[in-house]
Protein backbone atom coordinates (compact mmCIF):
# COMPACT_ATOMS: atom_id res chain seq x y z
CA UNK A 1 0.00 0.00 0.00
CA UNK A 2 0.93 3.83 -0.71
CA UNK A 3 3.37 5.39 1.64
CA UNK A 4 3.05 8.61 3.32
CA UNK A 5 6.61 9.49 1.55
CA UNK A 6 5.11 8.13 -1.90
CA UNK A 7 2.26 10.56 -1.34
CA UNK A 8 4.02 13.55 -0.26
CA UNK A 9 4.18 15.11 -3.54
CA UNK A 10 0.66 15.75 -3.52
CA UNK A 11 0.77 18.34 -1.09
CA UNK A 12 3.26 20.42 -3.34
CA UNK A 13 0.61 20.12 -6.17
CA UNK A 14 0.74 23.92 -8.13
CA UNK A 15 -1.53 25.31 -10.98
CA UNK A 16 0.16 24.33 -14.60
CA UNK A 17 2.23 21.23 -12.97
CA UNK A 18 1.84 17.76 -13.01
CA UNK A 19 2.74 15.66 -9.79
CA UNK A 20 4.14 11.73 -10.82
CA UNK A 21 4.72 9.85 -7.77
CA UNK A 22 6.17 6.28 -8.39
CA UNK A 23 5.68 2.87 -6.40
CA UNK A 24 2.59 4.44 -4.82
CA UNK A 25 1.00 0.90 -4.71
CA UNK A 26 3.40 -2.51 -4.28
CA UNK A 27 3.14 -5.24 -6.81
CA UNK A 28 0.98 -7.39 -4.22
CA UNK A 29 -1.50 -4.83 -4.01
CA UNK A 30 -1.73 -4.12 -7.83
CA UNK A 31 -2.01 -7.64 -7.96
CA UNK A 32 -5.16 -7.51 -5.81
CA UNK A 33 -6.94 -4.56 -7.82
CA UNK A 34 -6.05 -6.63 -11.22
CA UNK A 35 -7.42 -10.12 -10.48
CA UNK A 36 -10.30 -8.00 -8.64
CA UNK A 37 -11.18 -6.29 -11.48
CA UNK A 38 -11.61 -9.44 -13.83
CA UNK A 39 -14.57 -9.72 -12.08
CA UNK A 40 -15.90 -6.19 -12.76
CA UNK A 41 -18.71 -5.45 -15.20
CA UNK A 42 -17.05 -3.64 -18.02
CA UNK A 43 -18.65 -1.82 -21.04
CA UNK A 44 -17.64 0.51 -23.74
CA UNK A 45 -16.49 3.78 -22.52
CA UNK A 46 -18.92 6.84 -23.13
CA UNK A 47 -17.35 10.36 -22.61
CA UNK A 48 -19.69 13.82 -21.64
CA UNK A 49 -19.85 16.83 -23.55
CA UNK A 50 -21.61 20.27 -23.62
CA UNK A 51 -23.59 21.28 -26.47
CA UNK A 52 -23.48 25.06 -27.85
CA UNK A 53 -26.55 25.44 -26.50
CA UNK A 54 -25.33 23.98 -23.10
CA UNK A 55 -27.33 20.72 -23.04
CA UNK A 56 -25.07 17.61 -21.46
CA UNK A 57 -24.76 14.79 -23.42
CA UNK A 58 -22.84 11.75 -23.44
CA UNK A 59 -22.09 8.26 -25.31
CA UNK A 60 -19.40 6.39 -27.03
CA UNK A 61 -17.02 8.37 -29.41
CA UNK A 62 -14.58 8.01 -32.22
CA UNK A 63 -12.11 9.84 -29.64
CA UNK A 64 -12.48 7.34 -27.31
CA UNK A 65 -11.79 3.59 -27.84
CA UNK A 66 -11.68 1.92 -24.28
CA UNK A 67 -13.64 -0.01 -21.82
CA UNK A 68 -14.60 1.12 -18.06
CA UNK A 69 -16.05 0.17 -14.95
CA UNK A 70 -16.99 2.12 -11.98
CA UNK A 71 -16.51 0.90 -7.97
CA UNK A 72 -19.93 -0.28 -7.56
CA UNK A 73 -19.15 -3.16 -9.36
CA UNK A 74 -15.90 -3.32 -7.29
CA UNK A 75 -15.37 -6.55 -4.97
CA UNK A 76 -14.52 -6.21 -1.10
CA UNK A 77 -10.91 -6.48 -1.32
CA UNK A 78 -10.61 -3.87 -3.79
CA UNK A 79 -12.63 -1.76 -1.75
CA UNK A 80 -10.24 -2.03 0.93
CA UNK A 81 -7.04 -1.51 -1.13
CA UNK A 82 -9.09 2.07 -2.15
CA UNK A 83 -9.86 2.62 1.37
CA UNK A 84 -6.40 2.61 2.53
CA UNK A 85 -5.09 4.24 -0.57
CA UNK A 86 -7.85 7.43 -0.10
CA UNK A 87 -6.87 7.54 4.09
CA UNK A 88 -3.07 8.57 2.27
CA UNK A 89 -4.36 10.69 -0.52
CA UNK A 90 -6.93 12.99 1.11
CA UNK A 91 -4.41 14.17 4.18
CA UNK A 92 -1.62 15.03 1.22
CA UNK A 93 -4.03 16.76 -0.41
CA UNK A 94 -6.24 18.51 2.56
CA UNK A 95 -9.15 17.51 1.42
CA UNK A 96 -12.12 14.59 2.65
CA UNK A 97 -13.14 11.06 1.21
CA UNK A 98 -16.31 12.89 0.44
CA UNK A 99 -14.54 15.01 -2.09
CA UNK A 100 -13.45 12.25 -4.12
CA UNK A 101 -16.00 11.03 -6.63
CA UNK A 102 -16.24 7.12 -6.84
CA UNK A 103 -13.37 5.48 -8.46
CA UNK A 104 -13.44 4.11 -11.83
CA UNK A 105 -11.18 1.80 -14.20
CA UNK A 106 -10.39 1.87 -17.14
CA UNK A 107 -8.60 -0.71 -19.77
CA UNK A 108 -6.98 0.00 -23.05
CA UNK A 109 -6.30 -3.12 -25.20
CA UNK A 110 -3.87 -3.04 -28.75
CA UNK A 111 -5.29 0.24 -30.55
CA UNK A 112 -7.06 1.66 -27.48
CA UNK A 113 -6.79 5.43 -26.85
CA UNK A 114 -8.17 8.69 -25.97
CA UNK A 115 -7.58 11.88 -27.79
CA UNK A 116 -6.67 15.19 -25.91
CA UNK A 117 -9.27 16.70 -23.70
CA UNK A 118 -10.01 18.48 -20.56
CA UNK A 119 -11.18 16.70 -17.19
CA UNK A 120 -13.10 20.42 -16.36
CA UNK A 121 -15.58 22.40 -17.27
CA UNK A 122 -18.42 19.95 -17.29
CA UNK A 123 -19.90 20.37 -13.63
CA UNK A 124 -20.18 23.91 -13.28
CA UNK A 125 -23.69 23.54 -12.15
CA UNK A 126 -23.43 20.70 -9.97
CA UNK A 127 -23.96 20.74 -6.38
CA UNK A 128 -20.10 19.35 -5.74
CA UNK A 129 -18.62 21.61 -8.47
CA UNK A 130 -15.84 21.35 -10.70
CA UNK A 131 -13.34 18.52 -10.88
CA UNK A 132 -10.93 20.27 -9.54
CA UNK A 133 -8.23 17.56 -9.27
CA UNK A 134 -7.50 14.62 -11.36
CA UNK A 135 -5.69 11.52 -9.83
CA UNK A 136 -5.08 8.61 -12.74
CA UNK A 137 -2.87 5.71 -11.12
CA UNK A 138 -1.50 3.17 -13.23
CA UNK A 139 -2.06 -0.62 -12.45
CA UNK A 140 0.66 -2.16 -15.02
CA UNK A 141 2.89 -1.51 -17.63
CA UNK A 142 1.61 -1.58 -21.43
CA UNK A 143 4.43 -3.68 -23.70
CA UNK A 144 4.34 -0.49 -25.62
CA UNK A 145 2.62 2.79 -26.16
CA UNK A 146 -0.10 4.10 -23.80
CA UNK A 147 1.55 6.69 -22.03
CA UNK A 148 -0.32 10.27 -20.78
CA UNK A 149 0.36 13.23 -23.23
CA UNK A 150 0.42 16.54 -22.24
CA UNK A 151 -0.11 18.78 -25.41
CA UNK A 152 0.28 21.77 -24.01
CA UNK A 153 3.12 20.77 -21.20
CA UNK A 154 5.22 19.75 -24.06
CA UNK A 155 5.39 16.60 -21.38
CA UNK A 156 4.82 12.84 -21.47
CA UNK A 157 3.98 10.38 -18.41
CA UNK A 158 5.18 6.78 -19.45
CA UNK A 159 1.86 4.06 -17.96
CA UNK A 160 4.40 2.09 -15.19
CA UNK A 161 2.65 -0.03 -12.77
CA UNK A 162 1.97 1.77 -9.38
CA UNK A 163 2.69 5.33 -10.88
CA UNK A 164 0.27 7.76 -9.78
CA UNK A 165 0.13 10.90 -11.97
CA UNK A 166 -2.05 14.55 -9.99
CA UNK A 167 -2.76 18.10 -11.71
CA UNK A 168 -5.26 20.78 -11.42
CA UNK A 169 -8.13 21.44 -13.43
CA UNK A 170 -8.85 24.74 -12.32
CA UNK A 171 -6.70 28.10 -12.36
CA UNK A 172 -6.56 29.77 -9.03
CA UNK A 173 -9.81 32.11 -10.18
CA UNK A 174 -12.04 29.07 -11.06
CA UNK A 175 -11.69 28.78 -14.49
CA UNK A 176 -10.38 25.74 -16.72
CA UNK A 177 -6.60 25.25 -17.38
CA UNK A 178 -6.84 24.96 -20.61
CA UNK A 179 -2.50 23.94 -20.46
CA UNK A 180 -4.12 20.57 -18.69
CA UNK A 181 -5.72 19.06 -21.90
CA UNK A 182 -4.29 15.49 -21.63
CA UNK A 183 -4.37 12.79 -24.78
CA UNK A 184 -4.20 8.78 -23.66
CA UNK A 185 -1.44 7.72 -26.75
CA UNK A 186 -2.14 4.78 -28.77
CA UNK A 187 -2.12 1.01 -26.99
CA UNK A 188 0.74 -0.85 -29.38
CA UNK A 189 1.43 -4.00 -27.57
CA UNK A 190 -0.30 -5.09 -24.36
CA UNK A 191 -2.91 -3.99 -22.12
CA UNK A 192 -3.15 -0.69 -20.60
CA UNK A 193 -5.04 -0.92 -17.20
CA UNK A 194 -5.79 2.14 -14.98
CA UNK A 195 -7.70 3.16 -12.04
CA UNK A 196 -8.49 7.24 -11.04
CA UNK A 197 -10.45 9.47 -9.53
CA UNK A 198 -11.18 13.08 -9.42
CA UNK A 199 -11.26 15.97 -6.73
CA UNK A 200 -14.55 17.93 -6.38
CA UNK A 201 -14.56 21.10 -4.98
CA UNK A 202 -17.18 20.57 -2.67
CA UNK A 203 -17.89 17.54 -1.02
CA UNK A 204 -19.29 15.16 -4.23
CA UNK A 205 -20.44 11.59 -2.45
CA UNK A 206 -23.76 12.37 -0.84
CA UNK A 207 -24.62 15.70 -3.90
CA UNK A 208 -27.77 15.58 -4.86
CA UNK A 209 -27.62 14.46 -8.54
CA UNK A 210 -28.71 17.86 -11.14
CA UNK A 211 -30.32 15.96 -14.10
CA UNK A 212 -27.01 17.19 -15.78
CA UNK A 213 -25.21 14.43 -15.07
CA UNK A 214 -26.28 11.09 -16.63
CA UNK A 215 -26.09 7.48 -14.51
CA UNK A 216 -24.18 4.92 -16.43
CA UNK A 217 -25.08 1.08 -17.15
CA UNK A 218 -26.05 1.32 -13.49
CA UNK A 219 -27.62 3.59 -11.33
CA UNK A 220 -24.42 4.57 -9.00
CA UNK A 221 -21.72 5.01 -12.07
CA UNK A 222 -20.26 8.80 -13.08
CA UNK A 223 -19.58 10.09 -16.10
CA UNK A 224 -16.76 8.30 -17.57
CA UNK A 225 -14.62 11.25 -18.87
CA UNK A 226 -11.38 9.69 -17.81
CA UNK A 227 -8.01 9.31 -18.83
Amino acid sequence: MASVAALAGLAALRDGEVVVLDDVLAPPSLRTIIDELDFAYWWPTEIGWRQASGAFRRGVSLGRRSESTSEFWFGEELRREITLLEERICPALGVTEQHLELWQAARYQVGGYFDAHLDGGLYADHPAGERAVTLLLYLNTPARGGSTLFPELSLEVHARAGRLVAWKNLLADGSVNHQMAHAGQLVEDGLKMILMTWVRERPVRNAEPTGTEPAGPDAQAHLTQEE
